[in-house]
């Protein structure tokens, strides 16, 4: 993965982490904020012709995400 990629994920990640915390830290729905954080912040919405490469990237990221979030 390049540099601008990287960048581009982890702001993705800061994005789902937040939409996370708006909904007061209610656990279960971190592939929702995944694609809601992709959808955001990338020119092509999540859920449209890379919807099965998100899924995928989401799944890979879940312990990450799920990493950074309290318990």
């Amino acid at each position: 993965m390049t540099q601008n990629n990287n960048s581009k994920k982890d702001e993705i990640t800061r994005r789902a982490y937040a939409l996370y915390l708006m909904r007061g830290c209610e656990h279960g729905r971190d592939m929702e904020d995944w694609f809601q954080a992709t959808k955001e912040l990338t020119d092509e919405p999540a859920g449209k012709s890379n919807e099965t490469e998100g899924a995928q990237e989401a799944v890979a990221t879940r312990a990450d995400l799920r990493s950074a979030w309290p318990e």
